[in-house]
């Protein structure tokens, strides 16, 4: 899509704890890398504290077109359709779209990309935390 309409793509990541903040820098910098020698226009964001606030609070100051969320559902109980409060809290309070993609279906279009398949995967432990 960002293609597409020749849009930029922001990525952002809240950390849970300060700790976590050099390690999801240092991953988005090499996704927002990534992106740029594809032909990308990328930046990303370490921010906040409060997940769904700070989503919200970046996608109005950044006034973004649509909002793409890699969902888990291990926060709170989960909806009625599988996400987690963090994803319904976004959904209900942001007047733009929401694109929403499994991580477990994120973690198959990655291996797709560089021509594996989901059976010669290695284990989460090995990969990191982010697929």
């Amino acid at each position: 899509m960002a293609r597409t309409f020749d849009s930029e793509v922001t990525l952002l990541a809240v950390p849970e704890t300060e700790s976590e903040t050099p390690r999801l820098e240092h991953y988005l910098t090499s996704v927002v890398q990534a992106l740029r020698a594809r032909g990308f226009r990328a930046r990303s964001t370490v921010t906040g504290s409060g997940a769904a606030r700070t989503i919200l609070a970046v996608s109005r100051e950044e006034r973004v077109d649509l909002i793409m969320m890699a969902t888990r559902g291990r926060g709170g109980i989960a909806g009625k359709d599988g996400v987690g409060s963090v994803t319904e809290r976004v959904v209900e309070s942001t007047p733009c779209p929401v694109f929403l993609a499994p991580v477990q279906t994120l973690a198959k279009m990655r291996l797709a990309a560089v021509g594996l398949d989901a059976d010669e995967r290695t284990s989460s432990k090995d990969r990191g935390a982010y697929p």
